[in-house]
């Protein structure tokens, strides 16, 4: 019998793969095209850099042979194919509509799912499908992303009716309206076939063009929905016209439903209006799944690596709460993270800031103070820093380059405190060396002024050095979590 930690796993891997075989379907003329296309493809792979990447890694996990007890030696290669885009009388391909053989495949190939995962958004297959894909194409793959969109919008209506949808997200556009004195129409335009094609319309009455400008940037910024502007062919007056999809209205209704669920402590039906939000591409229901996983709210259910990667995935597109929650994590060594990281902690408080979080600042200034040494050693020696981080108030560094050289550099310039093992070098930071190092931007090259300061910093190395050598124990850099 199983034991619950690996039920957990499988289903994790379960998952996984179903990510990749529906990567696989959403661009099948593109992994088709090597083979049913080989000359054409080849010659325009030759000329795109990007490419090189993904046709390593495919290779790399491709061609192999295996030995198989059954079968003997096959290649994987062969197996990808055949479950790609070959019909035969035993089983169906993907071309055909049946998912069995490519989850087969992928399931005895784990090096496999995840390459195809790290390609999830190489920006070369959007391309090839800009300018080498045939219309036919073009439309499969757009037809895909409707039916999937089609088949989750379906399962919420399980949970929430059209009408309460349009309640809720009607309320929350008016009071956005309403907040900046714009006067607006709005329409919902709907297929009652195929909500996919469904999309609200705000057609705008009254209020300036940078209201709505601010309310797009509001939409986008705040709440994760994306609106575009349009004309109304009906209409011959300059009013704009607002389009948002009608899933995002779906998303938004199922997230709302989904915190009020989480304050009354229904974690587990939470979780599901959450999950149902991220399917239908919704970042912010994204990051309130992250934070149940990572808060545990989820009980033996809860998974810190699959919050931190909804996180993630959250921030980078965008979310600026998800950014936040990011910096505080790096900054504090939340778990996953095994350790703080306050240099990548304030460039997620820095994207923070920029998509609307004004408090952001204080941290950033906070830890500008911290890593003025790290700012200074950067602007000197640039592409030279691999990594660095801060721990106890030391700044560790990993040298891209050689780091006896590096070590020569610095004891040159005499920063004080400085260690040198294994290709890093460990500077301790202090509040004399700081205010030492902001100082020196404004030290003019002349003999005077450097001879001060000169001075200045050597009196600050014999005190770190003094203190040092009453430690027994040198400092062991930790790893970069």
């Amino acid at each position: 019998m199983q034991s619950y930690s690996s039920q957990i796993q499988e289903r994790e891997n379960q998952k996984r793969e179903t990510v990749v075989v529906n990567f696989l379907k959403n661009n099948i003329d593109f992994f088709m095209a090597p083979f049913a296309n080989y000359r054409e493809f080849n010659m325009w792979a030759k000329n795109n850099n990007q490419m090189r990447e993904l046709t390593h890694d495919m290779r790399r996990v491709l061609e192999p042979n295996y030995l198989n007890e059954e079968k003997g030696v096959t290649r994987p290669l062969t197996q990808f194919i055949s479950a790609l885009m070959v019909e035969t009388l035993e089983s169906n391909s993907l071309l055909g509509g049946d998912e069995t053989s490519m989850r087969n495949l992928l399931s005895q190939h784990p090096g496999m799912v995840e390459m195809f995962i790290n390609h999830l958004r190489n920006p070369v297959i959007d391309e090839w499908y800009r300018t080498q894909a045939s219309p036919e194409a073009i439309e499969r793959r757009n037809n895909f992303k409707d039916e999937k969109c089609g088949e989750v919008i379906k399962i919420a209506h399980k949970f929430v009716s059209d009408q309460d949808i349009q309640n809720k997200f009607s309320k929350f556009l008016q009071n956005l309206i309403d907040a900046r004195n714009l006067n607006a129409n709005l329409k919902y335009l709907s297929d009652p076939t195929n909500h996919n094609f469904t999309y609200i319309t705000l057609k705008f009455r009254q209020g300036s063009d940078q209201a709505v400008a601010n309310l797009v940037a509001s939409l986008k910024n705040n709440y994760s929905i994306p609106a575009s502007f349009d004309s109304d062919p009906n209409d011959n007056s300059a009013a704009p016209m607002l389009i948002i999809q009608y899933k995002y209205a779906v998303a938004f209704a199922l997230t709302q439903i989904g915190i009020h669920a989480g304050k009354q402590k229904k974690y587990d039906k939470s979780a599901e209006y959450f999950q149902l939000g991220s399917q239908l591409s919704y970042v912010r229901a994204k990051t309130y799944l992250a934070k149940m996983h990572i808060n545990n709210r989820l009980g033996e259910a809860s998974d810190k690596r699959i919050g931190l990667r909804l996180l993630q995935h959250a921030a980078k597109s965008g979310h600026a709460k998800a950014q936040l929650t990011m910096a505080k994590m790096l900054k504090n060594g939340t778990s996953p993270f095994r350790e703080p990281n306050i240099i990548q902690a304030r460039e997620w408080y820095k994207q923070a800031e920029k998509n609307g979080i004004p408090t952001a600042q204080i941290y950033i200034q906070e830890l500008d103070k911290k890593l003025v040494a790290y700012d200074q050693l950067k602007k000197r020696y640039g592409n030279s820093i691999k990594e660095a981080w801060v721990k106890d108030d030391k700044l560790i560094i990993t040298w891209a380059s050689d780091s006896a050289t590096i070590a020569k550099e610095l004891i040159k310039f005499q920063f004080p405190g400085t260690r040198v093992k294994s290709g890093t070098i460990t500077l301790q930071i202090s509040p004399s060396l700081i205010s030492m190092l902001e100082e020196r931007q404004e030290v003019k090259h002349h003999s005077r002024s450097s001879a001060t300061f000169s001075d200045k910093l050597g009196k600050i190395g014999q005190e770190l050095l003094s203190s040092d050598e009453k430690k027994d124990t040198p400092l062991k850099p930790t790893q970069k979590p």
